[in-house]
């Protein structure tokens, strides 16, 4: 992909943060509640990184999707269907 994207960057959607935390909201919305997410975003060291930059660290991101959350009145489990 990272060669793909050195080629075509034009063909290749790049969600910033706040996308990003919208997708990750809409999908923990769906998933049954007693489930855990350990991970949902990830850091590289900047020579190895391709794109996208967000220039923040993990804990800003979980910070922003949880206040978000809060904000919004959303939470994980709240449009599971068994």
């Amino acid at each position: 992909m990272a060669h793909e994207y050195e080629l075509q960057p034009n063909e290749f959607h790049l969600f910033d943060v706040d996308e990003y935390i919208a997708l990750v909201i809409d999908f923990m919305e769906r998933l049954r509640p007693e489930l855990t997410v350990e991970r949902f975003v990830s850091e590289s060291p900047k020579p190895l990184l391709i794109a996208p930059d967000w220039g923040m660290k993990n804990y800003e991101v979980t910070n922003r999707l949880r206040q978000t959350m809060i904000r919004q009145q959303r939470y994980q489990g709240r449009c599971y269907q068994s």
